[in-house]
């Protein structure tokens, strides 16, 4: 819900600010899973790298090339992977990734895409579509425009999962327009324009909206 320069931050608080953040990640691990098992897969915004920790223990056969462009998260991330094994199956980028690559048997971006001002969206949308196989899929997550009554019920779960109520004007401004969110159906056109073939929605987990996206 905020961007975060000290990675040890977000793992504190990541779960009560997002309330579908553990179902989400659950999603995740079955989701690849069903994936090539022995492909290259691609992680847009890995964070402080528990996420592709996680998937690399699922997926083992796989390679993985992440682009985590905050420095502190980058930094973190590299750190987990190494202690956890994984380094020689990770390849960690903080420059973007050239255009038009094509060489991801799967890919991941999760809480991300809200994050992208609205006049990048379509580059963004372009260049994810570019970096995957054609019949290769996506997982996707992102936080979508959302109704008051939603607003109000997101607040209200993170508070009651600990989150400072000093943080509940700064989540009620994101949620209202601090980020760049869309409807989920304007999320489903933008996707088909950049190239994806298949679009279909996972789960909406009150306004964290999943799908997956076939290229």
């Amino acid at each position: 819900m905020k961007t975060f320069a000290d990675s040890r931050g977000y793992q504190a608080e990541i779960w009560s600010l997002v309330p579908g953040h553990a179902l989400m990640n659950e999603i995740l691990l079955r989701w690849i899973s069903e994936q090539p098992q022995d492909g290259r897969v691609g992680v847009v915004g890995p964070g402080p790298g528990m996420e592709i920790v996680s998937l690399a223990e699922v997926a083992q056969g796989c390679h993985f090339e992440a682009w985590e462009p905050e420095p502190a998260m980058s930094e973190s991330c590299a750190r987990l992977v190494k202690h956890a094994g994984f380094a020689d199956r990770v390849t960690l980028h903080t420059e973007p990734l050239p255009t038009g690559d094509a060489s991801w048997d799967a890919g991941v971006c999760l809480l991300v895409g809200h994050l992208v001002p609205f006049n990048r969206r379509e580059a963004f949308w372009s260049d994810l579509a570019s970096w995957l196989k054609p019949g290769s899929k996506m997982l996707f997550a992102e936080i979508v425009r959302m109704p008051a009554w939603q607003r109000r019920t997101w607040i209200a779960c993170s508070l009651s999962r600990g989150l400072p109520m000093t943080e509940r004007e700064r989540i009620e401004e994101r949620l209202s327009g601090g980020f760049a969110l869309l409807p989920a159906e304007h999320t489903e056109l933008i996707a088909r324009q950049a190239g994806f073939v298949r679009v279909k929605a996972l789960a909406d987990l009150l306004g964290l909206r999943i799908w997956e996206l076939e290229r």
